[in-house]
């Protein structure tokens, strides 16, 4: 996992328009290519990359795409199956939307904790990488359910708005994109820690 972070940081080093580029892969739904890139290159996301999206390069990226993510989910909700667009696709779009606003989210508050514990363990088993992660997340108000789950799973987290109404229900968007990940221990079962502050 490490080689790979830091291939892929290189390369969006070396990219003109990241934030643009990022957001081509949210709108197309590439959930796993949107979570590689935002861990990746967070920092430079952070610094306010190259970017004519909202007509300025020196706003936090994060901040730049959590809007224009709400803002399709927003346009989103209006659709009502037409224009050419079957119900069941807009249904999957508005989940992988759901998803990827959470995505953004997560990595803004919690990647430079969660990059900084691929960088120092690069080759652990995944029963101790989940359970390190929750911890980190939890640590971040993104509070684990309790609940068992398989690896092949990623949905186990709740997290709250910042005036405490749960947003649950975006993560179950993680099934859909789950589904396609090769996880070599999908058999293990992880417990989730349980304890821990929630979100001030």
């Amino acid at each position: 996992q490490k080689i790979f972070l830091d291939t892929t940081r290189l390369l969006a080093a070396k990219t003109n328009n990241l934030l643009q580029e990022l957001w081509n892969y949210i709108e197309d739904g590439k959930i796993m290519q949107s979570a590689i890139l935002l861990l990746a290159a967070q920092e430079q996301i952070r610094g306010g990359s190259s970017s004519k999206m909202n007509g300025s390069s020196k706003k936090n990226g994060f901040d730049i795409l959590s809007k224009c993510v709400m803002r399709l989910s927003i346009a989103l909700k209006w659709e009502k199956g037409s224009h050419g667009m079957a119900q069941e696709l807009l249904e999957e779009r508005k989940t992988l939307t759901d998803c990827a606003w959470l995505l953004v989210d997560v990595i803004s508050h919690a990647g430079e904790d969660l990059s900084a514990y691929i960088q120092a363990h690069s080759a652990v088993p995944h029963a101790e990488v989940f359970q390190h992660v929750s911890s980190v997340l939890e640590d971040y108000g993104f509070c684990p359910t309790g609940d068992l789950m398989d690896t092949i799973n990623l949905q186990p987290y709740n997290c709250r708005k910042s005036n405490g109404e749960s947003c649950k229900g975006l993560t179950d968007a993680n099934m859909a994109v789950m589904e396609s990940a090769n996880l070599d221990a999908a058999d293990d079962k992880v417990k989730i820690i349980t304890s821990g502050p929630g979100l001030i």
